[in-house]
C-alpha cells in the first residue's frame, strides 16, 4: 500500500466520479495496455490509473502494482497542480510535501514520482494517470509527452464508455415506452431492400428473436394473403403521392395466430426524387380490431335472432321456419353457411331439412357425408346428439370429422363451425349448423344467444309436432275404429252383450255372420239365452252354456273372465266351434254391472287339430312299428330318441340309449368318420348325408348299419340330428362272400394265362439251358442261348411284377427321373403295341418333370393305357400322350380328397376310342372288372394303374364320352430336383460292378438260387459263408466268431425264422451289420412293410447278376440306406 503523508489537500469531483460511474467498474482490457504501454516507454516499473474519491483511491488500471486500492490519505494525485500540468519528483526522499518514506508494500519505497491529471472536458478531475520507481530519476521530453498523450487517451476512452451507458439506458426507456404503447419502429431502405426495425415490431410481426432477416420479402409471407395486394397498393400511392401511408392488415405468426396491425409511415426522397427510405411505426391493434368486429358481430346476430323469432311469431310452416333460421343466419348473421337437419326418432337417420349460403355441389356434400359422420366415431357435428350441448370447431384444420368432408369444407373457405341441439319432447331430433370463413369466429356471448335460438326453433317444433300429433290421433282413432272393426272379421270375432234387466242378448251383425245368418233371418238384435240355445247350440252344450253363465253372475269376483270352447249348429245346419270369452263387471257391493263376451269362430283350427292328432298317431305307429331305427341326437352328441326297433336290431332298449354319447358303441376305427359326418351335417342344415358305421350290440358282436342323417336342429318342432338307420350286417357279408367267389373265378381264369406264359418262358430257358449243357462249346451260340434265356427272365419279372403291382404288394424301385425321358424311351415299345392302324402323338412339357418314381412302373401304366385304348379302337384312331405341369389348388382338392396342394406332373393319355358308359365309370379301377369279352381281359389293367399311382402318392382323374373317346390323367408329384453332371460311364448300366475281398454271410433255402448268388459273388472276389437257413446262419455266424462284413438272406425261409428276425438277432451283437434283403414275394412280409434302416438294402428277385454285384459293391461304399434295387 502507498503511504503517503498529507501536506496539500485538493477536494475529489464527486459529481464527475457518479456522472462516469467508473468506480469498481470490472477491470478494462484495453486501458490495461495503456499502463503497460506508458511503464515501457517511461522505463518505470509501476504506471496506474488511480481514481480519488472522498474515503479511498482506487486503481482504475495498474501494472506493477498488486494492490487495487488505499487509503486516500496523502495521495500523489491531491498535489498535482490545478491548471492540469504534469507533476514529477524526482526524488520523495527531499521533497518538502510528503513527510516520511511511500513503502509498497512487501516491497521498496517509492523515491519517483511522474503524474498528470485525468481532466472531464468542464475540467473536473477524474484522478491521475502515474509512473513511479524505486529510485530517484526523471523523465525525457519525449517520455513526458507520452504521459500527457496517453492521459487524454485515457479521458477519451471513459468518456466513449459514459456516453454509450447514456444511450443504452436512453434506448432502454424508449423500449419500455414502445412496449407500453404496442408500437414497433421501421426503416426501410429501398435502396438495397432491407428493413431495420426495433425489436418490439419484430414481436408485433410474430416474427422470434433474430428469426427476420430483414427482406420485404419475409415481411410479406407473414402478412394475411387476403390484405397482402391492398396493402402494397397503399405503399404504393403514398410513394406516387408523397403522403402518409396508413393501413390496417392482418399478420399471421408461426403458430398460426392471427393479429392486426396498424402502420403508418411516410417515403423519404433523395435530390433527383428517388424514394429511398419508409420510415414509420407499427402498432398492435388486435384488441382494438376483436372488440369491432365483436360488436358488429353481435349486432348481426341480434339482428338474425330478431327475424326468427318473428317468423315463430307468425307461425310460418315448419320447413319456411327452417329456411328463414338458415337465410337470415347468412344475410343477417354474417356467416358463410348454414343447414338444418333432422329426423323423425332418435334411431333414425338425420336428413337435410334446410341450406343456405352454398352452391348445390356443397349441399350435395354434406348430404354425401351425413351417412359418414352417423357411422363415424369421429369428432363431428352429429356429437350434439351425444354430449347434448353444442359443439364448437374452432379450427376446421384439425383432426375432426370426415377428412374428406373438412377438405371439402376448407376449400370453400370455411374455417370454423358450431353445431347446436335441436331438441323436441326432451329428445334430441335435429342439429343446426353454422360455418364461418374465420379460425377462432364464435363468442362465448354469441354462443349463449345462438343456444336461445336453438331453443326457440326447439319449442316452435315442438309446439307444431303436438299440434300434428293431436290432428293425427283423431283421425288415427277413426282409423283403428274401422281397422278394429275389419280385424274382427278377418279373425272371426264378434262381441255381445247381455241385458241383466231384460234377460236378452245384444248381437251385432258380425256375431251373425260367424253364425252363418243374419238378423233378419232370426227377428233382429236381442235373443233370450233360451232362444240362443235353441237355435244355436247342440243340446249336449246347452246345461254347459248356462252354467257357465250362472256361475259368472253369481261370482264374487269383481273382475270375472272365464274362456270356454264349445261346439255351435251353424246357420246353414253345420256342425262349428266357439271360443267364448266371457267378462262380469262388479260394482263395490258386489253387484253384476255389466256381463258381456267375445266370440271367435275355430271350426278350422279345431278340425286341424282333429287332422293332426289323427296324423300323429298315425306316424306314431309307423314308428313304432318299423323294422327302421330312428335315433334323434341334439348338438352336443347327446341321444334324445330312438325309436323301438332299437331293441330289436342292437339289443339297446330306447330307454337304456337315451341320453348316452352318439359315439358310444361305434367301433374305433368308424369313430372319426361319424364326427366328420355330424360336422358335415352342422355346416349343412337341412342336407341329408348318406352314412355307413359299425356299432356294437350289446351281446358284444358288432354290426355294420347303414342310413341317412339330416340336420334338423333348426327346426324348433324337431330340434336334433336325425338318423334313419338300418341293419346291414347280413347283406354286407353276402356282398363279401361274391366278391371273393368273383375274385376267385378271375384268378382262376387269369391262372391259365399266366401258366401259359410261364410255360413259354421257362420252355425258352430250358431249351436253351439244355443246349449250353450239351452243345460243344461255342461263344457265339452260348452267347446268342444266354441272351435268350436272360431275356425269358426278364420277360418272367415283368410278368410277376405286373401281378405284385395289380396286389400293391410291390417295393417301389424308386429313383429320381424326368417324366418326359421315361415317356419317349418307352414310345417305340408302344408303336409295335398299338399296330399300324392306331396313330401315336406325343407332345413332351417344354419344362423338365421330375419326379421320384420306379421308372418300370411308369411303364407298366402306360402299357396299361395303352393296351386298353388299342382294345377300344378295333377300327383304328389316335392315342395322344402329353405331359406337362398342373397346380392344384385347395378347390381342386374338394373332388380329390387323398392328395395335398402343390405341383403336380400330368400324364395325360387320350384316345379316340368307344369311351366309358356313365353306368361302369364308377366300377373302371375295380379289381377283375372288364367290359370286354371272355378270354380277352382279366380285368387287371386299370386296376394295376391304380395301385401304382397310389404308391406314388398321386390320383387318376377320368374323362369320357361315348363315342367320343377317353382321357385318363395321372397326376405324381413333383420334386425338387438339381441336375448333376455324369461322367461317361464304360460299358453301359449292364457292366459289372467291381468286385471285393469282403467276408458275405449267405443265407437261401432254394439251393439253385444259394449256388448261383454263391458262384457270381466269388467270381467277383467275394468271400462265402452260406446256410440254408435261420438256424444254420447263426451257428455260421458263431463259428466264424463275428468276423462277418454283410449278410445277404432270403427273407421268407422255412424254420419259423424269417431273414428279418435272423438280421435283429445278429443286430443285437453287432448292431453295424450291413444286409441285403431278398425275396420273391416282395416287400409284403407277415402283413406289415419292409422298413429298411441304415446299412440295409432290398432286392427283388429274379437279381440280374450285375444288379446283384452293384448293390453288394454300394453297400460296402455307400453310408446310410440304398434304395431298394
Amino acid at each position: 500500500m502507498i503511504l503517503l503523508k498529507k501536506t496539500t489537500t485538493r477536494k475529489p469531483q464527486a459529481g464527475a466520479l457518479q456522472n462516469y460511474q467508473i468506480l469498481d467498474a470490472t477491470p478494462d482490457r484495453s486501458l490495461s495496455k495503456l499502463t503497460a504501454l506508458v511503464a515501457q516507454l517511461c522505463d518505470a516499473p509501476i504506471c496506474v490509473i488511480s481514481i480519488v474519491e472522498e474515503k479511498r483511491q482506487w486503481f482504475k488500471s495498474r501494472f506493477g502494482l498488486n494492490v487495487s486500492q488505499s487509503s486516500r490519505k496523502n495521495p500523489f494525485g491531491l498535489h498535482l497542480p490545478e491548471n492540469g500540468e504534469m507533476l514529477i519528483i524526482p526524488n520523495c526522499d527531499r521533497d518538502p510535501r510528503f513527510d516520511g518514506k511511500i513503502v509498497i508494500p512487501g516491497g521498496d519505497a517509492i523515491r519517483f514520482f511522474a503524474g498528470t491529471p485525468l481532466l472531464t472536458q468542464d475540467g473536473q478531475m477524474l484522478g491521475a494517470l502515474c509512473v513511479m520507481d524505486t529510485v530517484s530519476r526523471g523523465l525525457t521530453k519525449l517520455q513526458m509527452e507520452t504521459l500527457q498523450v496517453t492521459s487524454q487517451q485515457v479521458i477519451y476512452h471513459l468518456e466513449l464508455r459514459r456516453q454509450s451507458q447514456t444511450m443504452a439506458a436512453n434506448e432502454s426507456r424508449l423500449r419500455i415506452a414502445l412496449d407500453a404503447a404496442q408500437m414497433g419502429p421501421f426503416e426501410w431502405d429501398l435502396r438495397d431492400d432491407t428493413i431495420s426495425q426495433y425489436e418490439n415490431s419484430d414481436r408485433i410481426l410474430g416474427f422470434a428473436p433474430n428469426e427476420f432477416d430483414g427482406s420485404f420479402r419475409m415481411f410479406a409471407e407473414r402478412v394475411h394473403p387476403d390484405d397482402l395486394e391492398p396493402l402494397k397498393a397503399t405503399l404504393q400511392a403514398a410513394m406516387i403521392y408523397r403522403s402518409p401511408a396508413v393501413y390496417e392488415f392482418r399478420v399471421i405468426d408461426s403458430s398460426g395466430e392471427i393479429r392486426w396491425v396498424s402502420g403508418q409511415g411516410e417515403y423519404s426522397f433523395n435530390e433527383d426524387g428517388t424514394p429511398i427510405f419508409l420510415s414509420g411505426v407499427i402498432l398492435d391493434v388486435t384488441k382494438r380490431k376483436h372488440e369491432e368486429l365483436r360488436a358488429q358481430r353481435m349486432n348481426g346476430v341480434q339482428a338474425f335472432l330478431g327475424e326468427v323469432n318473428q317468423a315463430i311469431t307468425r307461425e310460418a310452416s315448419n320447413n319456411e321456419l327452417l329456411e328463414i333460421s338458415c337465410r337470415t343466419a347468412v344475410e343477417k348473421g354474417g356467416y358463410q353457411m348454414a343447414w338444418i337437419g333432422l329426423r323423425k326418432s332418435v334411431r333414425a337417420p338425420l336428413r337435410m331439412e334446410a341450406f343456405a349460403g352454398g352452391n348445390d355441389s356443397i349441399r350435395q356434400g354434406i348430404e354425401e357425408y351425413l351417412d359418414l359422420e352417423q357411422a363415424s366415431a369421429a369428432k363431428s357435428s352429429l356429437e350434439v346428439f351425444r354430449d347434448q350441448s353444442h359443439l364448437v370447431c374452432h379450427d376446421l384444420g384439425e383432426p375432426v370429422g370426415p377428412a374428406a368432408w373438412r377438405s371439402a369444407a376448407q376449400g370453400q373457405g370455411y374455417q370454423s363451425m358450431v353445431a347446436f341441439p335441436i331438441r323436441v319432447e326432451g329428445e334430441i331430433l335435429g342439429v343446426f349448423t353454422i360455418y364461418s370463413k374465420e379460425q377462432e369466429s364464435f363468442l362465448d356471448e354469441e354462443l349463449r344467444l345462438l343456444d336461445e335460438l336453438a331453443i326457440d326453433i326447439s319449442f316452435a317444433l315442438e309446439i307444431r309436432k303436438r299440434d300434428r300429433e293431436k290432428l293425427h290421433f283423431t283421425e288415427a282413432l277413426k282409423e283403428s275404429t274401422a281397422k278394429l272393426s275389419d280385424a274382427m272379421k278377418i279373425a272371426r270375432l264378434a262381441h255381445w252383450e247381455y241385458n241383466l234387466e231384460k234377460d236378452l242378448f245384444h248381437f251385432n251383425d258380425h256375431f251373425y255372420d260367424l253364425l252363418r245368418t243374419s238378423a233378419e233371418e232370426q227377428g233382429g238384435y236381442f235373443l233370450s239365452p233360451d232362444e240362443y240355445a235353441e237355435r244355436f247350440l247342440p243340446e249336449e252344450e246347452r246345461d254347459t252354456v248356462r252354467s257357465e253363465m250362472t256361475k259368472a253372475l253369481q261370482t264374487e269376483d269383481l273382475s270375472y273372465n272365464v274362456q270356454l270352447e264349445h261346439k255351435v249348429i251353424l246357420g246353414d245346419g253345420l256342425e262349428g266351434y266357439f271360443s267364448v270369452r266371457v267378462f262380469a263387471e262388479k260394482d263395490h257391493t258386489g253387484r253384476t254391472v255389466r256381463y258381456h263376451g267375445v266370440n271367435q269362430d275355430i271350426t278350422e283350427r279345431k278340425l286341424a287339430e282333429d287332422a293332426a292328432t289323427k296324423a300323429q298317431r298315425r306316424f306314431r305307429a309307423l314308428i313304432e312299428h318299423s323294422s327302421d331305427i330312428i335315433l334323434l341326437v341334439d348338438r352336443d352328441g347327446s341321444i334324445i330318441y330312438s325309436s323301438p326297433a332299437v331293441q330289436a336290431v342292437e339289443g339297446y332298449s330306447s330307454e337304456e340309449l337315451t341320453f348316452q354319447n352318439y359315439l358310444d358303441n361305434v367301433h374305433p376305427e368308424d369313430v372319426q368318420a361319424v364326427k366328420d359326418t355330424k360336422e358335415k351335417l352342422l355346416e349343412n342344415p337341412d342336407k341329408p348325408f348318406p352314412v355307413t358305421w359299425r356299432r356294437q350290440h350289446k351281446n358284444g358282436n358288432w354290426l355294420w348299419l347303414e342310413g341317412v342323417s339330416i340336420n334338423l336342429l333348426d327346426d324348433p318342432a324337431v330340434g336334433a340330428i336325425v338318423t334313419n338307420y338300418r341293419d346291414i350286417t347280413g347283406r354286407r357279408q353276402l356282398e363279401d362272400d361274391l366278391r371273393q367267389a368273383q375274385k376267385m373265378e378271375a384268378i382262376g381264369r387269369l391262372a391259365g394265362g399266366v401258366a401259359h406264359d410261364f410255360n413259354n418262358l421257362l420252355t425258352v430257358i430250358n431249351g436253351y439251358g439244355t443246349l449250353l449243357i450239351n452243345d460243344e462249346p461255342d461263344a457265339e451260340r452260348t452267347k446268342e442261348a444266354g441272351t435268350l434265356i436272360v431275356q425269358a427272365a426278364e420277360r418272367a419279372s415283368s410278368l410277376t411284377r405286373q401281378l405284385l403291382a395289380f396286389s400293391r404288394r410291390q417295393v417301389i424301385q424308386a429313383k429320381d427321373l424326368n417324366l418326359n425321358e421315361n415317356v419317349s424311351n418307352i414310345a417305340m415299345m408302344l408303336k409295335r403295341i398299338l399296330g399300324e392302324d392306331v396313330q401315336l402323338d406325343l407332345h413332351e412339357s417344354s419344362a423338365k418333370l421330375w419326379v421320384h418314381a420306379d421308372p418300370g412302373m411308369l411303364d407298366q401304366i402306360l402299357l396299361n393305357l395303352a393296351v386298353n385304348a388299342r382294345d377300344a379302337m378295333p377300327e383304328g384312331g389316335k392315342l395322344t400322350i402329353e405331359t406337362k405341369t398342373r397346380e392344384l389348388t385347395a378347390k381342386d382338392l374338394e373332388s380329390l380328397p387323398d392328395c395335398v396342394p402343390g405341383e403336380y406332373a400330368s400324364l395325360r393319355v387320350t384316345d379316340t376310342g368307344c369311351g366309358i358308359s356313365e353306368e361302369n365309370m364308377s366300377r373302371i379301377f375295380e379289381p377283375f372288372f372288364t367290359t370286354k369279352d371272355p378270354g380277352k381281359g382279366t380285368g387287371l389293367g386299370l386296376a394295376t394303374v391304380f395301385g401304382i399311382v397310389n404308391q406314388h402318392k398321386g390320383t387318376v382323374q377320368v374323362e369320357s364320352e361315348v363315342d367320343v373317346g377317353t382321357t385318363f390323367d395321372i397326376l405324381i408329384p413333383i420334386i425338387e430336383y438339381e441336375e448333376k453332371e455324369e461322367g461317361p460311364t464304360a460299358g453301359g448300366d449292364r457292366q459289372v460292378a467291381i468286385g471285393g475281398k469282403e467276408k458275405i454271410l449267405l443265407v437261401e433255402d432254394e439251393q439253385p438260387v444259394r449256388l448261383l448268388v454263391r458262384n457270381v459273388l466269388e467270381r467277383a472276389g467275394y468271400e462265402i459263408l452260406e446256410a440254408s437257413n435261420g438256424e444254420e446262419a447263426l451257428e455260421v455266424w458263431e463259428s466264424a466268431g463275428g468276423d462277418i462284413d454283410l449278410l445277404f438272406t432270403d427273407i421268407v425261409m422255412p424254420g419259423g425264422m424269417s431273414g428279418l428276425d435272423l438280421s435283429n438277432q445278429i443286430r443285437q451283437r453287432c448292431p453295424d451289420l450291413r444286409a441285403i434283403f431278398t425275396s420273391g414275394y416282395s416287400a409284403d412280409i407277415a402283413g406289415q412293410e419292409l422298413s429298411l434302416r441304415p446299412g440295409e438294402n432290398f432286392v427283388q428277385k429274379p437279381i440280374p447278376i450285375y444288379q446283384l454285384l452293384k448293390t453288394v459293391r454300394n453297400c460296402f461304399d455307400e453310408d446310410g440306406v440304398a434304395l431298394p434295387s
